[in-house]
């Protein structure tokens, strides 16, 4: 069984390095200002970010997804972290002065609320180039040996697994700096022993070590130079694995090792 949690990391990574922005003094606030700023920040409430947002849909589209690929795409972000960008603009700690105009009067629950409503709709796809699909995906979740790059798509760490997903980011950073918005889910997992996975699934010694080794993103000529066999018998072991996990593809051993398997 598996617990599932999801956080948002308002972090940018730019010129290799992480850059943490420390929040600025708040203004001087009126009376009302200074009330609103008082009470207690709630949850964001979707239908009323739907009547707050309403101004965002002339350039980010009315449900998240622009008409044009030069405003960002709002759908499916986290709450948190668009609440986070407004902070930034209203506090001119992010310089946006076209923002400014629309965001200039909102509390924080507003954007919260105008997030929430934002998170609740579906990105739609974007525009791919067909051919770098297939490399894009194999850099996702092999790395890439030649430039040193690893595959960051899970890291495991204080009992958790954490699924990171990276979206590109420009202008955010200080100079105008390309960066990197990195958010990961995570979960608290109580993952197979290799005894349950000899008495459940049938697995040999050797297959469980195959199993942790396949989970980890590996692919058989690694699987291969891992145990100190030939390519073709690290195949044959990961098709047999495959088999008696009655899973279809690589990608959902992890699943039955971490116990997710329905």
């Amino acid at each position: 069984m598996s617990f599932r949690h999801v956080i948002a990391l308002a972090a940018l990574f730019g010129a290799g390095s992480l850059m943490a922005q420390e929040p600025a003094a708040p203004p001087v606030a009126t009376a009302p200002a200074a009330a609103a700023a008082a009470a207690p920040l709630k949850p964001g409430d979707a239908n009323s970010g739907q009547a707050k947002s309403a101004t965002c849909g002339a350039c980010h589209g009315i449900d998240g997804n622009p008409a044009s690929s030069q405003y960002p795409k709002l759908a499916g972000q986290h709450e948190n972290y668009i609440a986070r960008q407004i902070e930034l603009i209203k506090t001119n700690q992010r310089a946006n002065p076209v923002m400014m105009g629309f965001i200039a009067s909102m509390t924080p629950q507003d954007m919260h609320d105008v997030g929430a409503y934002f998170a609740s709709k579906s990105s739609l796809p974007g525009v791919a180039d067909a051919k770098l699909v297939a490399k894009g995906e194999a850099l996702y979740r092999g790395g890439d040996k030649a430039t040193n790059t690893p595959a960051l798509r899970e890291v495991r760490a204080d009992g958790r697994v954490y699924h990171l997903r990276g979206t590109l980011a420009t202008g955010w950073m200080p100079g105008g700096e390309a960066g990197v918005l990195v958010t990961a889910a995570f979960e608290l997992v109580n993952p197979l022993t290799d005894l349950e996975l000899r008495s459940r699934y049938g697995l040999s010694a050797r297959e469980v070590e195959v199993a942790r080794l396949v989970a980890t993103g590996l692919s058989n000529q690694e699987v291969a130079e891992q145990l100190g066999v030939s390519y073709f018998t690290a195949r044959n072991h990961v098709e047999r694995v495959l088999s008696k996990l009655g899973v279809g593809n690589r990608s959902r051993v992890g699943a039955v090792l971490r116990n997710e398997a329905a």
